[in-house]
């Protein structure tokens, strides 16, 4: 696939003088992400979704619905070059889509034939309704800043409050390599006393965590949920960032991936 798009990089150096060689290079860039995002969910890549740390039942329907939502997302996206490509045409580094949708066809068929069918009613939906007054709605709801940073931190705070509750409940400090150490030292600031403090485990971090058991207790809770509330300053960050940067479309995906990532989410309440 790599080579394909080294191949089509290429040709446009040797076309120069065709107008439309920079907005080409850059959709072709794109479909070649998107393409390979599908590869890596459709493989089960740990780039995307191995599993979240604490292993409890209700973290593995999370990691299905993610699998099960970009799959019936990309399917959209196929349906519609299909669609596209019958009406009005389209170039063909585009037909890449819809014809990759037939790969997991070969392993797994059952259950893409119920991804497909709600991806196919989905479309069907769109099409049939009101697009004008919907694509209203929509641009409405991407010029509000102030809603769509709602949702985002709204959605991260659920997310990592979710993934704190086991750990605080069972007192998780061990969990991660370094936690007990961290936890110690963080405890031994707390009460001044700095000979108890291990220096070579950055105490920086210690130190901040040790804010939170000075003005909360003396708790593991105090820390993991503590800093469930911090990182869910993360994705409103990102968010406000890609905004500052003029990348309108991209902000909202940009903060809402960071709100919902399970890498995110766990190292924003493990003590680490």
């Amino acid at each position: 696939m790599e080579l394909f798009f080294y191949i089509l990089y290429f040709y446009f150096l040797l076309n120069k003088n065709e107008k439309c060689e920079t907005e080409s290079l850059l959709n072709s860039a794109r479909y070649a992400l998107l393409y390979h995002f599908y590869l890596l969910i459709l493989t089960y890549s740990n780039e995307l979704v191995s599993d979240l740390s604490f292993p409890l039942p209700v973290y593995s329907i999370y990691e299905n619905l993610f699998i099960s939502t970009a799959f019936v997302f990309y399917y959209i996206v196929g349906i519609n070059k299909v669609h596209k490509a019958m009406t009005v045409g389209c170039p063909f580094w585009e037909l890449i889509i819809p014809f990759s949708i037939m790969i997991p066809y070969f392993f797994s068929p059952g259950l893409h034939i119920l991804y497909f069918t709600i991806s196919m009613g989905l479309y069907g939906a769109w099409t049939v309704f009101n697009k004008e007054q919907i694509l209203f709605l929509f641009n409405k709801f991407r010029s509000n800043d102030a809603i769509q940073i709602v949702i985002i931190c709204l959605l991260g705070l659920f997310f990592r409050l979710w993934y704190a509750y086991p750990y605080a409940a069972f007192d998780l400090v061990g969990y991660s390599a370094d936690g007990p150490v961290y936890f110690k030292s963080a405890l031994a600031f707390s009460k001044g006393n700095w000979g108890d403090v291990n220096f070579w485990h950055a105490p920086f971090y210690s130190l901040y965590i040790s804010v939170f058991i000075s003005l909360f207790g003396e708790s593991s809770a105090v820390v993991f949920y503590s800093q469930a509330f911090i990182g869910t300053l993360t994705p409103v960050l990102i968010f406000l960032i890609a905004r500052k940067l003029k990348l309108q479309q991209a902000a909202f995906i940009a903060g809402l991936l960071v709100a919902i990532s399970h890498l995110c989410i766990h190292y924003s309440v493990v003590i680490n």
